[in-house]
C-alpha cells in the first residue's frame, strides 16, 4: 500500500541511499510471528513515504551484531529512516511482573532500541539514539503508545464519500492511518545533522535492547524537518476539466443538487490536483456570492456555481510542490507568498481569532441565530467548534448546521461563538425565522478585530399576537440540538420524533414520557419534546407527538422497510392513534398524502388531531392539498400542521412551520400548544404569515347558518419577509372562489362570499420561490359553515376514503405478516367499524359505488 504517487517528483527534495541489507525480507529468522506475518503481506520495493523515497528491497536486523553501512559520498541536512522494533511479549497480571515493566509501558518508552553512528569522510562520528516511541515503535503498539519524534509509514489522507470504509469512520472525513492494513507499521524518523557541510560515508547500527528492522535511507534537503507539515491551506484551482465534473454531476443528478449525493464526484474532482510532501483534505465546487451588493440583500442567499472552478484545502510542507491535471507545477510556498499563477489562487488564511455575539435589538440579550460566514474567496468559514465540512446525506451529521447543497452552509449558534476569520472583508448572514429580518453585513477584519456584535429586529410580531409556530417532525438530533436550531429558527415547538428504521432504533433513549426541553429568550420560549413516529410501510405513517407516560411501542411494524425483517403486523395505526390520544398526545398524519391507505380509517374514527404538509420542496403542491381537501369535504375538519421531516443537515427546522394560536395574555408551554393544535386555528407557511376570519370567526370555527344561507366576509393579512407574494386566494369546498393579486409583501383585503350549502372556506397565498418559480407559499385551516339541512359530503371524495380503507383490509388480509389469528380479527374489526361510517354515509345519501371484492353491496 502506498498512498503517494509521481516518484520522480521527489528528485529536488530527496533521494533514497542503498542500505545493502538481506535481499528476500521473508528469509529473516529470530523474528516473532507476528513481525513475520507483516513482512510477508507489506509492500517491498521502491517506496514513496510522506513525500520521501526509500528503496525498502533490502533490509537489515539489528539484534546482537553491529553492522556497517557505506554510502556514496552524502552531503544532506537530513537523514531519514525507515524502521520498526519487534514486539515482545508484555507483562501479565502478576503484580511483580508488572512493577517491573509500568514505568515504560506497553510501547517500552524511553528503551533504547538501538543507536544509529553516522561516520564522516574526516573520521568524526555522531550517534544517534533510537528510542522507543521516541524515534521507533513496535509494529502494532497499543491505543495511546504514538511516537514523539516519528511518523507512521502512511501520512494523514482524506476519506472520501465513495471510499469503501464503515459508516462511523467515514464521518471522520481523513484516515490518520497510523496504523499499517498489513498489522506492521513502519516508522520514519528524521536526524538533523549537525554538519551538513561535511561528507557522509557510512553508518554503524549498534544493537540496543530489542530487535530492530532498518527498511530504507533517504537523504532530504529540506531546510526544515521533513516530517512536519504546515497548517492547513485553501486555494482556489481553475481548470477546464472541473465544468466536465460539473457536467457529470448534472447528469447523475439532475437539477436537484439539493441532495448532497454530488459529494460522490469529490473523488473525482480530488483527482485534478496531487501534492509531493502533503495531501489533499477536500476538493468543493466554488459558488460565488454577489459580495458587491451584499449588505442591500434582503433574502436569504446562496451562491451561483462557477463551473470550472473549486476551492480546495490541503496541507503540506514548506517546501512541497503540487502538479495540476494541465502539467502546471506550483511551489506551494511562492503561492502562499502571494505570487500569482494563471491555474491556482491561494485564499487568505483564516488566523484572526473573534467573537461573534448575536442579540436582540430591543433588550440587548442573546438570541439563538442560523450563521453564515464567508471570505473574499466565498469560502464558508465555520466556527471553532463547527464541521468545516457538514455532510449533508441521511443520518451523516446531526450537529447543529445547515448544508444546502454546497451553494450555501450556516450553522447554529447560541449568542455566541468564536471563529478564525481571515484578514480583509468577510461577509456575514444572520437570520431568525420567518418574522426576524435577515442580517447582511460586511465586516473588515484587521489585528485588533476581536469581536463582531450583530443586532436582530422582529419585524413582523405574530408572536405578540398570540401566533406560536412548530415543527411536528424532526428526527435523529438531541434535544438540546434541536432546542438550539429550533431557536435558531425561530420555531416554538419542536417535535422530535423516535422511532425504527429496521434495527436500529433513534432517539428511543431520549423518550421520557413526560420532559420538555424549553430554552428562554426574554419573553420568548422554544422547547422541545420528544414524540414518536410509528410506522408501516404499507399502511403509512403516524406521528405520535407529545404524549404523557409510556412509549407506544412497537414503533414500527410489519417487516421491512420500516420495521425489522419479520416483524409481524401486529398494531394499526389508529390503535396507536387512540392509544396516543389517551395519553394526552397529538396524533399527526405525517408528510401526506403518502403512504396514503390507512390513514383514513384513523380519520374516520376520529383520533386525528391534524394533517402535516412536508417541506421536500419549497411550496405546497396541489397534489396535498387535495388529499386534505377530500376529508374537509367529507365534514371531517382536521387543521393543517407543517413538518419538514428532517433528517439530515441539508433540511433546516421549521423550512415549512405551523403557526398555531394561543391566548395572547397567557404563557406559552408544551400543553398550551397543544390545546392550540386542537382547537384548529392553524396555517402553515414557508414564509408568509397570515390572519383570517369569516365573519370575525378565526380558522377552527364552526358557523351555524339557517337553511336559507347567507353571504359571509373574509377578512385576511398576509405579510412576509421570505418569498415573495403575489396572490392570495379564497378556497371554499376546494374550489378558488375569489382572488386577490398582491404586490406589497404585507397587504390585507376583504373577500365576500355567498353561502347557499353547509362549505369551508380557507386561504391560499401563491408567491415565487428564490429562483423565480411560482408556489404556494401558505394555507390556512378551515372555517366550517354549516347551512341547516345540508350535509358535508363529497361522493367521489367518500369513495375514495372507503378506497382506501378496503386496500388497508386487503394487505392486512392478504399479504401483512400475521402475529396470531386473535389480533388478526381484532385490527379487522377497527377497519369494518371505519369502512361502515363512510359506507352507511354513502347510502344514506343515496350514492351507489363499486364494492371492493369481500364486501357486500347494500
Amino acid at each position: 500500500m502506498t498512498n503517494d504517487k509521481h516518484q520522480n517528483n521527489y528528485t529536488h527534495l530527496a533521494r533514497s541511499l542503498s542500505i545493502n541489507g538481506t535481499s528476500d525480507p521473508l528469509a529473516l529468522t529470530g523474528i516473532s510471528d507476528e513481525l513475520a506475518t507483516g513482512l510477508a503481506q507489506s509492500e517491498h520495493g521502491s517506496l514513496i513515504r510522506w513525500g520521501l523515497p526509500f528503496a525498502s528491497d533490502k533490509i537489515h536486523l539489528i539484534q546482537e551484531q553491529s553492522i556497517s553501512i557505506s554510502l556514496d559520498q552524502v552531503k544532506t541536512p537530513w537523514l531519514c529512516f525507515l524502521h520498526t522494533a519487534d514486539d515482545e511479549a508484555f507483562f501479565d497480571n502478576c503484580l511483580d511482573n508488572a512493577r517491573e515493566h509500568a514505568l515504560g509501558g506497553n510501547g517500552h518508552l524511553k528503551r533504547l532500541a538501538a543507536t544509529y553512528v553516522i561516520q564522516y569522510e574526516d573520521g568524526c562520528e555522531e550517534p544517534y539514539e533510537i528510542r522507543h516511541r521516541y524515534q521507533i515503535n513496535i509494529p502494532n503498539p497499543p491505543w495511546g503508545e504514538n511516537c514523539f519524534d516519528a511518523v507512521s509509514e502512511f501520512h494523514p489522507t482524506a476519506i472520501f464519500h465513495e471510499d469503501d470504509i464503515t459508516w462511523g469512520l467515514k464521518q471522520t472525513i481523513h484516515n490518520s492511518n497510523d496504523r499499517s492494513p498489513s498489522g506492521m507499521t513502519r516508522y520514519i524518523c528524521a536526524w538533523k545533522n549537525p554538519h551538513p557541510n561535511k561528507t557522509i560515508t557510512g553508518i554503524r547500527l549498534e544493537p540496543g535492547d530489542s530487535t530492530v528492522l532498518l527498511f530504507g535511507l533517504c537523504a532530504c534537503n529540506t531546510k526544515s524537518t521533513p516530517l512536519r507539515w504546515m497548517r492547513r491551506q485553501k486555494a482556489i484551482i481553475k481548470l477546464p476539466e472541473i465544468k466536465d465534473i460539473q457536467r457529470k454531476e448534472e447528469n447523475l443528478f439532475g437539477n436537484n443538487t439539493g441532495h448532497s449525493e454530488i459529494r460522490i464526484l469529490d473523488k473525482v474532482r480530488a483527482s485534478l490536483i496531487h501534492f509531493d510532501m502533503g495531501t489533499l483534505i477536500s476538493a468543493k465546487p466554488r459558488y460565488a456570492y454577489d459580495n458587491k451588493h451584499w449588505e442591500t440583500s434582503t433574502a436569504l442567499t446562496a451562491g451561483q456555481p462557477i463551473d470550472d472552478e473549486m476551492i480546495i484545502e490541503y496541507v503540506a510542507h514548506p517546501e512541497a510542490k503540487a502538479w495540476l491535471k494541465n502539467g502546471t507545477c506550483v511551489d506551494l510556498q511562492a503561492l502562499c507568498n502571494g505570487e500569482i499563477q494563471d491555474s491556482i489562487q491561494c485564499i487568505q488564511p483564516a488566523e484572526q481569532s473573534v467573537t461573534i455575539k448575536t442579540i436582540n435589538k430591543n433588550n440587548k440579550l442573546p438570541v439563538a441565530v442560523r450563521l453564515h460566514i464567508h471570505g473574499q474567496a466565498d469560502e464558508y468559514l465555520a466556527p471553532v467548534d463547527r464541521h468545516r465540512i457538514p455532510n449533508s446525506n441521511w443520518f451523516e451529521d446531526y450537529a447543529p448546521e445547515l448544508c444546502q447543497a454546497d451553494l450555501h452552509t450556516s450553522t447554529y449558534i447560541n449568542g455566541k461563538t468564536t471563529i478564525k476569520l481571515p484578514q480583509g472583508p468577510v461577509y456575514i448572514e444572520v437570520s431568525k425565522g420567518f418574522e426576524c429580518k435577515p442580517v447582511h453585513k460586511t465586516v473588515h477584519i484587521t489585528p485588533e478585530t476581536d469581536e463582531i456584535i450583530i443586532e436582530i429586529e422582529k419585524v413582523l410580531d405574530w408572536r405578540s399576537k398570540g401566533w406560536v409556530t412548530a415543527d411536528t417532525h424532526v428526527h435523529f438530533l438531541s434535544p438540546t440540538t434541536a432546542n438550539l436550531e429550533g431557536a435558531a429558527e425561530g420555531v416554538n415547538i419542536v417535535n422530535l420524533l423516535a422511532s425504527q428504521w429496521g434495527e436500529l432504533m433513534t432517539n428511543a433513549g431520549d423518550f421520557d414520557g413526560a420532559s420538555t426541553f424549553t430554552n428562554t429568550e426574554g419573553d420568548d420560549q422554544f422547547m422541545v419534546r420528544v414524540g414518536t413516529e410509528n410506522r408501516q410501510h404499507v399502511m403509512g405513517h403516524i406521528s405520535l407527538c407529545g404524549y404523557n407516560g409510556d412509549i407506544i411501542a412497537p414503533m414500527c411494524v410489519g417487516g421491512g422497510d420500516e420495521a425489522a425483517i419479520g416483524d409481524p403486523v401486529d398494531i394499526l395505526l389508529t390503535e396507536w392513534a387512540q392509544k396516543c390520544q389517551a395519553q394526552d398526545g397529538i396524533v399527526v398524519i405525517p408528510h401526506s398524502p403518502n403512504p396514503r391507505a390507512e390513514h383514513a380509517a384513523t380519520v374516520v374514527s376520529g383520533y386525528v388531531d391534524a394533517m402535516e404538509i412536508p417541506a421536500f420542496n419549497i411550496g405546497i403542491t396541489a397534489y396535498q392539498l387535495i388529499h386534505w381537501y377530500r376529508y374537509l369535504n367529507c365534514g371531517f375538519q382536521i387543521p393543517l400542521t407543517g413538518g419538514t421531516d428532517k433528517m439530515f443537515a441539508g433540511m433546516e427546522i421549521g423550512r415549512i412551520r405551523a403557526y398555531s394560536k394561543i391566548n395572547p395574555a397567557s404563557a406559552l408551554d408544551y400543553d398550551a400548544w397543544k390545546q392550540s393544535m386542537r382547537s384548529g386555528n392553524t396555517f402553515v407557511t414557508f414564509g408568509p404569515l397570515l390572519e383570517f376570519s369569516v365573519d370575525g370567526h378565526e380558522a377552527g370555527s364552526r358557523i351555524h347558518m339557517n337553511n336559507n344561507g347567507g353571504q359571509v366576509q373574509v377578512e385576511w393579512r398576509a405579510a412576509t419577509l421570505k418569498h415573495d407574494i403575489t396572490s392570495v386566494d379564497l378556497i371554499r369546498n376546494g374550489e378558488v372562489v375569489d382572488s386577490a393579486t398582491v404586490a406589497d409583501n404585507d397587504s390585507c383585503g376583504i373577500f365576500s362570499a355567498q353561502i347557499n350549502t353547509s362549505s369551508w372556506l380557507c386561504l391560499l397565498v401563491h408567491g415565487i420561490d428564490h429562483q423565480g418559480n411560482p408556489v404556494i407559499l401558505a394555507h390556512t385551516s378551515s372555517v366550517m359553515v354549516e347551512v341547516a339541512g345540508t350535509a358535508f359530503f363529497a361522493a367521489a371524495d367518500a369513495i375514495s376514503i372507503l378506497d382506501q380503507i378496503e386496500g388497508s383490509m386487503a394487505y392486512l388480509e392478504h399479504l401483512g405478516t400475521q402475529a396470531d389469528q386473535k389480533r388478526y380479527k381484532e385490527m379487522r374489526l377497527n377497519l369494518e367499524r371505519a369502512h361502515k361510517i363512510i359506507h352507511d354515509r354513502l347510502h344514506k345519501l343515496g350514492h351507489d359505488h363499486h364494492h371492493a371484492p369481500g364486501h357486500h353491496k347494500h
